[in-house]
């Protein structure tokens, strides 16, 4: 990471009624570049995936290996969702709140269909698996679903954050 003056900083002291919508997205970027919203998801996720952890080990005993990974991921995903769209994405308000919700669910879904398919694999090759070699298993290949959820992520709140920076320009323009 670089200290000083941020490239695209003479582009922001254009007057804001003459500075089109993808100028400030550009600058935007430029602040926040992709290496800030690596760190800051993975903050996020090593967050989250503290209390999957802590759930999973706390729910295992009560109704087993799958249910309690299907009950703490979803948490889990929830809260991530939420965390990384206001967080990593500087996405704020109601707008669309729903949807990104629904969008987080389906990457959750990508991610507890393999996690369950590791699960079942496991208990394939070994029949009475610890559940601490269960949760190693599950944390590695969650590392492959963070990366997905990364992308999606990425992908749809910065649609929307360009979005809600061209809104927030016509309701500044005279």
């Amino acid at each position: 990471m670089t200290v000083g003056p941020v490239p695209g900083d003479a582009i922001e002291t254009a007057e804001a009624a003459q500075d089109p919508p993808r100028r400030h997205f550009l600058v935007e970027l430029l602040r926040k570049p992709l290496s800030t919203q690596v760190l800051r998801f993975c903050a996020v996720g090593i967050l989250c995936t503290t209390a999957y952890a802590l759930m999973y080990l706390s729910l295992h005993p009560l109704m087993g290996a799958q249910a309690a990974n299907f009950v703490s991921m979803l948490i889990a995903a929830i809260l991530n969702t939420a965390a990384n769209r206001a967080f990593t994405f500087a996405l704020r308000g109601s707008h669309r709140l729903l949807v990104h919700h629904v969008q987080g669910i389906l990457v959750f879904g990508f991610g507890a269909a393999l996690s369950a398919l590791s699960l079942m694999a496991l208990h394939q090759i070994s029949e009475h698996p610890s559940s601490r070699l269960e949760l190693v298993v599950l944390m590695t290949v969650n590392l492959i679903a963070t990366a997905v959820r990364f992308l999606t992520f990425r992908h749809v709140f910065v649609r929307a954050r360009r979005r809600q920076i061209a809104q927030e320009e016509v309701s500044v323009s005279p």
